[in-house]
């Protein structure tokens, strides 16, 4: 991504014979190589294929929003074939070390024709680019109950899809009520994942108020949060980013 580029840049390299550039995935949080080359080598022997990867610690937090310590612990080596299936882990061998502010990442042993080798987050927060926007109810009716008493309907917003992987947890969302309206005892949000809501607000507000909080929510199976409004309001809401499971 252009905004990490101000930390240097990676430098990947292998014997494959033929192959693209690097390319990120922002949903899965991989960086994945394509790597091409003979089965076998003009002897008949079988090529196997050497990866080496030198980015600089910077980037590397800045790419996958892994903190530098947790690094070697939390990044992983993956090589998937042309058909999607992922070696085994005894059909290669990967090494993810820090020498002098660079995250090397190697993997040998492993065949060809063209598999892809991908370094991927194993768990842990991972930042999207820059926020994304995933609800805004100003063009429709605001969320709540008439009479201002809680009797209302949560709102049921899928989160899980093209930003944030199926796999993901917990989002980081920050919630804005717009053009709030409460009884004498004042209106709040719950952000919940679904199912029974609890007895706990996010977001407290008054009538008339337009603010904003930070939520780390719970994802449901089915990757979904359930917003719950005491009070009615219109709700912003966007995410900044997940926690891998």
């Amino acid at each position: 991504p252009s905004d990490c580029s101000t930390h240097g840049f990676p430098v990947i390299s292998g014997n494959h014979a033929w192959g693209g550039e690097p390319e990120w995935d922002s949903v899965a949080n991989e960086l994945r190589f394509n790597m091409g080359a003979p089965h076998l080598r003009p002897d008949g022997e079988v090529f196997e294929g050497i990866y080496e990867a030198r980015i600089p610690v910077a980037y590397a937090e800045c790419l996958w929003g892994i903190d530098p310590t947790a690094l070697v612990t939390d990044l992983e080596v993956a090589v998937i074939d042309e058909d999607g299936t992922e070696r085994a882990d005894g059909e290669f061998v990967a090494s993810i070390t820090i020498v002098d502010d660079m995250l090397h990442i190697d993997a040998d042993g492993f065949h060809f024709s063209e598999p892809d080798v991908v370094v991927r987050s194993t768990g842990g927060f991972v930042s999207l680019d820059k926020p994304v926007r995933i609800l805004n109810t100003r063009t429709g009716d605001p969320i709540g109950a008439d009479d201002l008493g809680g009797s209302g309907t949560p709102h049921t917003l899928q989160v899980t899809g093209d930003l944030i992987p199926a796999t993901a947890t917990a989002v980081a969302l920050n919630v804005t009520v717009v053009d709030g309206q409460a009884n004498d005892f004042g209106g709040y949000v719950t952000v919940y994942p679904c199912g029974t809501k609890p007895e706990a607000s996010n977001l407290n507000f008054t009538t008339g108020q337009t603010i904003p909080n930070s939520v780390i929510a719970p994802l449901s199976a089915t990757g979904t949060v359930c917003l719950y409004v005491y009070g009615q309001a219109h709700l912003l809401v966007d995410v900044s980013g997940y926690l891998a499971g």
